[in-house]
């Protein structure tokens, strides 16, 4: 059975820009379009506002694997498991 996860990330006060290779490493994406322009907004060379929480999507084998937490800190960014549902 296939499970999809919706995650929220978010960043930590002062963190730096998204890290990319954390979706390869989960095996997640953007959940919607507004999710990539963000995602991509936290490279900008002047960005004037924290980034906004962003959405993902995740594909699991099973229903309670969690994404690697302790990873996502290390990187500035906060993930909670927002909803799961089976694909």
């Amino acid at each position: 059975m296939k499970y999809i996860q919706t995650l929220e990330a978010k960043p930590n006060r002062g963190s730096g820009p998204f890290p990319i290779d954390m979706l390869r490493y989960d095996n997640c994406s953007p959940a919607r379009e507004v999710d990539s322009s963000e995602i991509a907004s936290t490279f900008a060379l002047q960005r004037v506002s924290e980034p906004a929480p962003v959405q993902l999507k995740r594909y699991t084998a099973k229903q309670a694997e969690h994404p690697t937490y302790q990873r996502w800190d290390s990187f500035g960014w906060h993930v909670e498991v927002l909803a799961v549902r089976k694909a």
